[in-house]
């Protein structure tokens, strides 16, 4: 193999040869770094390793999440002795599952961490640390493109993309806390604003906890050193067994769908002759039904994560006002119902990953210009996904989605508030729209490459899209008649005003000359 200096880094800091080693196992076009242990096993349940690997790893950090709450509890010991089995635990497993793949996260932090500890913490210092973090994000995805195009291999990109979302909202949260611009922030970034550097032992433990560093969810630093604290009582609060067991009883149901129901609705069947022959209606209900178990594959990794948050006891905050329970809300990662059931792209959006919508909001967002938000953090999503043209189609096609939903609800939606049918019937109709168009804008995200999006976007003749551009050109058309209407009249009412100012300007001009040839006579 030629050793190119990106063979260098793919070998020294990916830990990867694009040439198999023999004790490696294959994994769909990548070789996975990991322990070979449990290959019987997923061998026997016709699940992958990489798949089986991180099923283990969740049912170990429900154990080592007790093993926190019973003897190492913060009522036993300082944050400090809890922060250093957190990362302990952490390391443990990211070696099981990733093997010397770990050095990734370990120098993508550590590189950040001195940028932090050097520079003052104002605006260079945040944007220098998020540009360091997405640079090397954008190398790893490289890479990944490199030894398994195409593939869904849970690699140590995952991971990364997780650490990256910490480490650029850490650094933002020390520019909130210095006290020079404490006082002009909004109240969100205040309440997750950070007044010092963390030390390394804390710092290590945010970036790899083990109950959140596989797929997160994503959370502050400061809900972070909350879970650590005990929270305001010094103590964690009681499981909602309820709500844990539905959870687990969930997310088994969710893994079971994706491992041994999705192969009977290929999502590849769409771009092959026997689909285009298809009706139209039968086109959408299988790309529909394809869809929906696809989805499960992040219902089953999120929820598994979810319930090691919620058996740790991460996320806390506050009590049910109703029945008492506990709610750990900000380590939750989506809701199945409105995420399914949306009757608006805002509303699906805002329920799908829900952590990273936080990091986006708060990170990005709030601090773009007005004007391009919108676009912008649409493009830094698919960025931070990879360089699949299939993720950028999608981003962009749900940023025009979105402008015209929003320009629909504003313009439409007070006609059918007249009646409470009307207002029923509204709703379940843009809910069938969303769905349609959430499951159409989503399909280029899953078949990556571009010509097979621009395939499946054709099958359906590109109809989403071509109503879109249709009612922003008509929106955008009707405020420039509106704009040059007002134009003519302002233009008419100012020729008028000065044709009569005109018109006295030569009455008192007459008279003054005729009282000028009185006087003269």
């Amino acid at each position: 193999m030629k050793f190119t200096s990106f063979a260098y880094f793919n070998k020294f800091f990916m830990g990867l040869d694009f040439v198999p080693l023999e004790n490696e196992q294959p994994v769909r076009g990548g070789f996975y770094r990991s322990s070979q242990i449990f290959i019987p096993l997923a061998k026997f349940m016709n699940v992958p390793l990489d798949q089986m690997n991180y099923v283990v790893s969740g049912v170990i950090s429900i154990g080592l999440g007790q093993l926190m709450r019973r003897r190492l509890s913060p009522k036993k010991c300082s944050p400090r002795i809890r922060a250093l089995f957190e990362t302990l635990f952490g390391l443990l497993l990211l070696s099981f599952c990733f093997g010397n793949q770990l050095r990734v996260l370990l120098i993508q932090s550590s590189i950040a961490y001195l940028f932090m500890m050097c520079l003052p913490s104002n605006h260079f210092m945040a944007v220098l640390v998020t540009i360091w973090s997405l640079f090397y994000l954008t190398l790893v995805h490289i890479c990944r493109l490199k030894y398994d195009y195409g593939g869904y291999t849970l690699d140590i990109s995952g991971p990364v993309m997780v650490q990256t979302q910490r480490l650029s909202s850490l650094a933002f949260n020390l520019v909130d806390g210095s006290h020079s611009v404490m006082m002009n922030i909004p109240s969100s970034h205040k309440l997750h604003a950070v007044e010092k550097i963390p030390d390394p032992i804390i710092f290590f433990a945010y970036m790899l906890y083990f109950h959140g560093v596989f797929v997160g969810p994503f959370t502050f630093f400061s809900e972070y050193m909350d879970y650590l604290k005990g929270y305001t009582s010094k103590e964690l609060p009681p499981i909602n067994m309820r709500y844990l067991i539905t959870l687990f009883l969930r997310t088994v149901a969710s893994g079971l769908s994706a491992a041994y129901l999705c192969p009977y609705f290929p999502f590849e069947f769409v771009l092959t002759e026997p689909f285009t022959n298809y009706s139209m209606l039968h086109r959408i209900l299988y790309v529909t039904i394809s869809l929906f178990l696809i989805r499960q594959k992040y219902y089953f990794a999120w929820g598994l994560a979810e319930v090691n948050g919620v058996a740790v006891g991460a996320g806390y905050t506050g009590q049910c006002p109703r029945t008492g329970a506990t709610l750990n809300h900000n380590i939750r990662n989506f809701d199945f119902i409105k995420v399914e059931t949306g009757i608006s792209l805002k509303h699906v959006i805002d329920a799908w990953n829900i952590s990273t919508t936080r990091w986006l909001r708060e990170t990005f967002y709030d601090r773009l210009p007005s004007a391009y938000r919108t676009i912008l953090v649409f493009i830094i999503s698919a960025f931070w996904h990879g360089f699949y043209p299939g993720y950028y189609i999608m981003f962009l096609s749900f940023a025009l989605f979105t402008m015209t939903s929003r320009l629909w609800h504003r313009h439409c939606r007070q006609y059918f508030r007249r009646s409470y049918l009307s207002s029923q019937l509204y709703s379940v109709f843009t809910m069938i729209i969303t769905n349609l168009i959430v499951n159409y804008g989503q399909a280029p995200f899953h078949l990556l490459d571009f010509y097979s999006s621009l395939k499946f976007l054709r099958v359906f003749y590109f109809i989403p899209h071509l109503i879109a551009v249709g009612i922003l050109f008509i929106y955008f058309s009707k405020v420039c008649i509106l704009k040059l209407s007002l134009k003519y009249q302002l233009d008419i009412k100012r020729f008028d005003y000065d044709k009569s100012n005109d018109d006295k300007c030569r009455k008192l001009s007459i008279s003054s000359n005729h009282d000028r040839g009185i006087g003269g006579h």
